[in-house]
């Protein structure tokens, strides 16, 4: 009996969803080894805070590349529907490779470091433009393992994302302590070359894992169920209008940690301030990473009001539960131990991350709450609510942090990595409550 037809229940579900649940916790322990390793080499706050920078200006450039899992999703259904996305994916790969490294080796890398994002060291700017040549390989290696997470998806056998992120962890804590050991270069080069090496061996390991079961790409192909497309008129024109509000939407995603990185390199603290940031947002999307593979349930078990019902329940409690768990982390000791003994950031920057942590604490529940909604306007490809949604959350972060920053923070003299972490949990909230009006039906 087809799953998705059936009866929904939540074993269905946890089946499901639980090695999407474990991704990105394991893809989040990832990068905090990489700040570890870079709090116990030389300028440690220094190689965090640009490291920091560099990874959102190059999510930003490689932002619509994420959106290759549901474009797989979504749309591939036969072999001639595999080959035009395929197609448009590599094309779309060899723009923001293109993109990115023109910053690294134009003036580019200039304006956007130091008039756009702030940084106005000299030594903070080279270090920033020599990292973004090894992060333009992102779009490569990240749209390689999106576009087969999302087969594997589709096919319902999540099972084969877990090893190969596993893989890459392990071989980033390998060169990371090797790196911290040795101090053959520098700190933020070292954590860009094990950021995309990293999931480059997850990717690999995913296509593989998927040829071995299937023997080819193509036989996996041949077990996908059907898509809302109309296969027989698909080109690629439908796929770019499909796919223009998701990659506009993982932009203005990606370039909402660079305006709020913005703000901080700006005030009165800012290496204090962008390292807690840093710090305290990769730890949060370790303990809040499961919730953003939410969508994934509803885009592939949605089907009936039934269904949708049963989904909604499951995804809003993970969504309280990583609350609940954030809040514990900030407030108990074990924040404090985490902070200071693993990753081994300076006392004074473990007690202000345990502070951002904190009010990032109920942003959760937004996000559960939208992800379930973006799986079906995915399905129903109204992806235009989900980019107007986005829009509106980036305008309401601008706004606060220009309110508080310029004017408020006077008065009340509030931490400004703090005020950072509230902002990005306002347009979150925003977000949100734009896409419940726009899904009255759903």
């Amino acid at each position: 009996m087809d799953e998705g037809r059936s009866e929904l229940d939540y074993n269905i579900l946890i089946k499901f969803f639980f090695p999407l649940a474990v991704f990105p916790i394991l893809v989040s322990l990832s990068h905090t080894v990489i700040n570890g390793a870079l709090a116990r080499m030389p300028l440690p706050e220094l190689n965090i805070a640009i490291y920091t920078v560099v990874k959102s200006v190059s999510g930003i450039i490689n932002g619509p590349s994420i959106m290759t899992r549901p474009l797989f999703t979504s749309i591939v259904e036969d072999k001639n529907s595999y080959h035009l996305v395929r197609n448009f994916t590599l094309l779309l790969v060899l723009l923001l490779f293109i993109i990115l490294m023109m910053i690294g080796i134009t003036p580019l890398g200039d304006i956007v470091f130091r008039n756009i994002i702030g940084l106005q060291n000299k030594k903070e700017i080279d270090l920033a433009t020599s990292a973004i040549m090894i992060t333009a390989f992102l779009p490569i290696v990240v749209s390689l393992r999106n576009a087969y997470q999302g087969l594997a998806a589709s096919l319902k056998k999540t099972f084969l994302i877990v090893p190969g992120v596993i893989i890459r962890v392990i071989a980033i804590i390998i060169f990371s302590w090797w790196i911290s050991k040795n101090n053959v270069i520098s700190g933020v080069m070292a954590g860009c070359i094990a950021f995309v090496a990293g999931i480059g061996l997850e990717g690999l390991f995913i296509l593989g894992g998927l040829k071995y079961r299937f023997k080819s790409i193509l036989n996996a192909v041949k077990k996908l169920p059907p898509s809302c497309f109309d296969k027989k008129d698909l080109n690629y024109y439908k796929i770019l209008k499909f796919f223009i509000p998701l990659g506009f939407t993982t932009m203005i995603t990606m370039s909402i940690q660079p305006v709020i990185q913005s703000g901080l390199a700006r005030s009165s603290s800012p290496v204090s301030s962008l390292a807690a940031y840093g710090v305290g947002w990769t730890l949060i999307t370790m303990i809040s990473g499961p919730l953003r593979m939410l969508h994934q349930i509803s885009l592939v078990y949605h089907n009936n009001a039934d269904n949708m019902k049963v989904i909604k329940i499951f995804n809003l409690s993970l969504g309280l539960l990583s609350s609940i768990i954030t809040v514990i982390f900030a407030l108990s000791p074990i924040g404090y131990f985490v902070l200071y003994n693993l990753i081994s950031v300076s006392h004074e920057i473990a007690l202000l991350s345990n502070k951002v942590i904190l009010a990032f604490s109920v942003f959760p529940l937004a996000r559960a709450f939208r992800e379930t909604y973006w799986g079906v306007m995915m399905k129903r490809r109204t992806t235009t609510i989900i980019a107007k949604a986005k829009s509106l959350n980036l305008f309401g972060v601008i706004l606060f942090l220009l309110i508080v920053l310029g004017l408020l923070n006077v008065y009340f003299n509030i931490e400004p990595a703090v005020l950072g972490a509230i902002a990005f949990t306002i347009g979150e909230f925003l977000e949100t409550i734009l896409i419940k009006t726009q899904a009255k039906d759903i």
